[in-house]
């Protein structure tokens, strides 16, 4: 397999709307390049945690991206509508409540073929494990994988072992 660290800009001097347009562009390129790149676009899985896991649920969702096989989401912020109230709503350049709403990857549905998994640390924040739960539900996934002893930062250490990893791979076909 071959592995693409997308870079993108970040809030709040480009606003989540623009940085949604940087990703998606850069899979577009990987998409156009593959065969230059040496690899296999009909297999293009993402996966993203936290800010990462929102841009991995929108692109799983975007009719504007390339198809995916699969988007892994961990701890990712898919329910923007929480943020717009308070000071992080507007370091993401978010301007109205229904600006929130429409980058909000709960309220999209992942594109037919799409193999949606879920993962949040057992020790986050409830609202953390509230949208990883109903994102999970609403688009018809598993229920998100809870690893017990992580908090949000720690979460990612599971892809080195364990069961975040086996989830990982599982989703991948691996």
């Amino acid at each position: 397999f071959a592995v693409a660290n997308i870079d993108y800009p970040l809030a709040p001097e480009t606003p989540l709307r623009d940085i949604v347009v940087h990703v998606r562009a850069a899979l577009h390129f990987i998409l156009r390049e593959a065969d230059a790149l040496g690899v296999d676009a009909s297999h293009m899985h993402v996966a993203g945690h936290s800010a990462g896991g929102h841009l991995a649920a929108y692109m799983a969702a975007d009719p504007l991206a390339p198809p995916l096989a699969s988007a892994h989401i961990l701890s990712g912020v898919v329910d923007l509508e929480a943020l717009f109230p308070i000071p992080m709503g507007r370091v993401l350049g978010l301007q109205s409540v229904e600006q929130a709403s429409a980058l909000s990857p709960i309220h999209m549905r992942p594109r037919a073929g799409t193999r949606i998994a879920v993962a949040v640390g057992g020790d986050e924040s409830d609202e953390f494990k509230r949208q990883s739960i109903e994102i999970a539900r609403l688009w018809g996934a598993p229920a998100p994988l809870v690893v017990a002893g992580a908090n949000h930062f720690s979460l990612l250490d599971g892809l080195v072992g364990g069961e975040l990893l086996a989830q990982a791979k599982s989703l991948c076909g691996i």
